[in-house]
């Protein structure tokens, strides 16, 4: 048995909300995906650039602050992914039916959230399934998104363990990705094979 919705339209709005939408605000890169079990610390943004939402950050060594993170940019230990909070939810949203804006980050001198267990919306620049391997372009056309293909020199792969694709995402649109870090995560640099 199928279920169906109507608007409901209120007379008196004492106390209530006039109109009930149908439908969920769409999401946004960089966004949790659901309360379950999530976990965020707080590092710090000393690159002297804007730090994308979605995007996997790891110890900046040459921060002043301890808790200094950069854009993760080779083989090595991730602090986690960049995320959005309640504070940048409803900056810079588009208007219904615009194209949505990526650039949006965090900028310099500014405390980032890194979520280190929980589930987030990622950008992929192709097709990618639960199952799949999992990539981060660190530079190239696609810098800043996801995908399953290596490109050498230009991605980053998730190493296994500590993650899992929890719902697909279509080319240029969003995937939800689930990490669980009681261990570090860690990426491996694609090269020519």
């Amino acid at each position: 048995m199928a279920q169906t919705f109507t608007p409901t339209a209120v007379t008196s709005g004492e106390g209530t909300q006039f109109d009930y939408p149908l439908q969920l605000d769409r999401g946004l890169v960089g966004q949790i995906a659901d309360l379950s079990m999530s976990r965020v610390i707080t590092g710090a943004n000393e690159t002297g650039n804007l730090l994308a939402f979605g995007v996997p950050v790891a110890a900046n060594s040459g921060g002043l602050l301890a808790n200094s993170c950069q854009l993760a940019t080779g083989a090595g230990a991730i602090l986690g992914i960049t995320a959005r909070s309640a504070v940048h939810e409803k900056v810079g949203i588009p208007a219904p039916g615009a194209a949505p804006s990526y650039s949006e980050g965090i900028p310099n001198l500014k405390a980032v959230n890194i979520l280190t267990r929980g589930t987030i919306l990622l950008e992929v620049m192709e097709a990618v399934a639960p199952g799949d391997a999992l990539r981060f372009h660190k530079s190239g056309t696609n810098a800043g998104k996801w995908g399953k293909t290596a490109s050498n020199g230009n991605t980053l792969a998730l190493a296994a363990g500590g993650w899992v694709i929890r719902k697909a995402g279509a080319a240029g649109l969003l995937l939800v990705l689930e990490i669980n870090t009681p261990a570090q995560l860690t990426f491996t640099a694609d090269t020519a094979g």
